[in-house]
């Protein structure tokens, strides 16, 4: 006979029953099979509703009694979950990730590059290079611009192309020492760090950068909430807490640290400043 009833979040009514029982309290966790008080007890269970199991609670009057019972049929996902809900378990559990907290800052160091020569033919003679019998599929030495490292590399390639094509313009060669060139977009914006990172953009300066992650952040986060609520059936008030920050966490790596190191650098600076 049903006494009591309990309400899922969705409108719908569920009779809770009892029956003789054993109190389920937790003696010890650590012990296979695990520990449970055992005195005897008035069990409390329900039917959730559409496919899903019986759910069961029962507590002795020094561990809870009835009053606990009830407490846990209530708040078990099962019951509060709308039945539009598929899979209790992974729509619960659905949560926040570092790209919904984390918004990285990355500077890059100006570009080194190596002393090098350049063969240079016209596209013209590369195709009619490509078009030899043999040569189609050998993309490497008909290439319009190919780069060498070691000026003999360079100079037998130019011959080799001379030779392919005798009737036309001489490969060109040109020789460009080591240099750095600064870049034009050095920061670079992510969002997340670890195996999550996503890619934002690169821009002219940190004030760009910071502004277009910021946006991307919080474009993220309300994407990622309205996810978890829509696979919640509409709702947040059951499953693991989601709880968005009012503003992200800013790390900036400095030169050959990692995001996680810097991650951490970061959040034990921000505590040891409260």
């Amino acid at each position: 006979m049903s006494l009591l009833t309990l309400r899922g979040l969705d409108g719908r009514s569920i009779d809770v029953h009892t029956r003789p029982g054993r109190c389920r309290h937790i003696i010890d966790l650590s012990t296979v099979p695990t520990r449970y008080c055992g005195a005897s007890a008035i069990e409390h269970w329900c039917e959730p509703g559409g496919t899903r199991p019986t759910e069961r609670a029962c507590y002795c009057a020094e561990h809870g009694g009835a009053e606990l019972a009830l407490a846990r049929l209530q708040a078990d996902w099962s019951v509060r979950a709308p039945l539009s809900v598929a899979d209790v378990t992974e729509a619960g559990t659905m949560s926040l990730a570092s790209p919904e907290a984390i918004v990285v800052l990355r500077r890059e160091e100006p570009e080194q590059l190596a002393e090098r020569w350049d063969v240079r033919v016209s596209r013209a003679q590369a195709d009619r290079i490509c078009q030899r019998p043999g040569y189609a599929a050998a993309r490497s030495i008909c290439a319009p611009s190919q780069s060498f490292r070691e000026r003999a590399e360079a100079e037998s390639r130019a011959a080799r192309l001379a030779e392919l094509d005798p009737e036309h313009e001489t490969p060109r060669i040109t020789h460009h020492t080591a240099s750095v060139r600064e870049r034009s977009r050095p920061w670079l914006a992510q969002l997340g760090i670890g195996g999550m990172i996503e890619h934002v953009g690169a821009f002219a300066s940190r004030d760009e950068a910071l502004a277009a992650a910021l946006a991307a952040w919080r474009q993220r986060v309300d994407a990622t909430m309205e996810a978890i609520r829509r696979a919640r059936g509409g709702t947040l008030e059951w499953g693991l807490a989601v709880e968005p920050r009012s503003a992200p966490i800013v790390v900036e790596p400095r030169a050959g640290e990692g995001s996680w190191d810097a991650y951490a650098r970061t959040t034990d600076h921000d505590e040891a400043c409260v």
